[in-house]
């Protein structure tokens, strides 16, 4: 796919591409916060951290699975 001279504007591409930036970041990002709690020694029992750690799990599956139209 990345073969083709003007590949970025196949919008499936584009697609999974934005999908996979999203989901490495989130990941790394939810990796960093559980880590700081670890070594902190503090919950993320808070229901605006928890509210915020769904919701973008719920983003990042729907991308990933591409379910969106």
């Amino acid at each position: 796919m990345v073969t083709i001279v003007d590949f970025s504007s196949v919008t499936g591409f584009c697609f999974l591409v934005a999908a996979m930036i999203f989901q490495c970041t989130w990941s790394l990002c939810s990796g960093a916060v559980g880590s700081y709690a670890l070594l902190a020694k503090r919950s993320l029992r808070n229901s605006s951290i928890l509210s915020f750690l769904v919701a973008g799990d719920w983003v990042k599956g729907l991308l990933s699975l591409g379910v969106l139209p």
